[in-house]
């Protein structure tokens, strides 16, 4: 998923998508067209906050031997600009939350409790 150059809504999408289906509460906000962040909440109780980011910087490719956008395993090693910062650190944070979800089962998320106001604001 290319999300350089400010195009992070599909990716937030994406996300938005997975811990909804996990039992999250989700909210996207759009700051300018195609540039989003993902907040999701569940259970009621004090925050946890897992935090990344979504957008890929531009590689200089004449550095790399192969597209450094792209991805390239070579034996047991997956290469790539996005491998390690930042996508990477999303699965494990999304794979992590879906995981431990169903702890919280059945527990409602009231977005307009004023500490949750002041978080996502």
């Amino acid at each position: 998923m290319d999300t350089r150059a400010g195009n992070e809504k599909p990716a937030a999408e994406l996300l938005a998508a997975l811990l909804g289906e996990a039992g999250f509460a989700v909210r996207i906000k759009e700051h300018h067209r195609k540039r989003a962040n993902l907040i999701a909440r569940i259970g009621t109780g004090r925050p946890l906050t897992l935090t990344g980011h979504l957008d890929t910087v531009p590689a200089d490719a004449t550095g790399w031997s192969f597209d450094p956008l792209s991805r390239d395993i070579r034996g047991d090693l997956l290469l790539g600009r996005g491998s390690t910062d930042m996508k990477a650190g999303l699965a494990c944070i999304v794979a992590a939350a879906t995981e431990h979800a169903s702890r919280f089962a059945g527990t409602a998320h009231n977005w307009s409790s004023p500490s949750v106001r002041r978080q996502a604001a």
